[in-house]
């Protein structure tokens, strides 16, 4: 008897784990949370910023953000004092802070909290930066 209150209780648990597995998988699937591996910004972009080739050089008075590591992919140009969000970027890309006047560019958290404080003379420059927790960047 005791024998098949064990097997009954191993097999509720094996389903309620199971429940408990697909349950998680829909969350994971339904939370609006994209999970990517390094180099996987592809269909990455900036609200209200055009991409453009990274030939065209990051210009002086902007942050620039690259898809891809080693300033390749596509490029995004942020003017100082602007505060862009970051949509679809979870991997590894790049980014070089060419503000002037020692403008700051801040990479932020979906709550805004910072990331990283990009510094044009200390911290200007990062080949390979993995962006899957940065949601906003404010280029001032």
């Amino acid at each position: 008897m005791a024998t098949k209150r064990m097997a009954t209780k191993r097999k509720a648990t094996k389903a309620a784990l199971g429940i408990s597995a697909m349950a998680l998988a829909l969350v994971a699937a339904t939370s609006g949370v994209a999970y990517a591996g390094p180099g996987d910004n592809n269909g990455a972009s900036v609200t209200g910023v055009a991409g453009v080739s990274p030939s065209e050089g990051c210009t002086p008075g902007y942050f620039c953000i690259y898809t891809g590591a080693d300033y390749t992919g596509t490029m995004f140009r942020m003017y100082h004092c602007g505060e862009y969000n970051l949509n679809n970027w979870n991997g590894v890309g790049s980014w070089i802070n060419d503000n002037t006047g020692g403008a700051h560019a801040l990479i932020q958290d979906r709550n805004y909290r910072t990331l990283v404080d990009t510094d044009p003379v200390y911290n200007w420059y990062n080949g390979s930066y993995n962006f899957a927790p940065a949601w906003h960047v404010k280029a001032c």
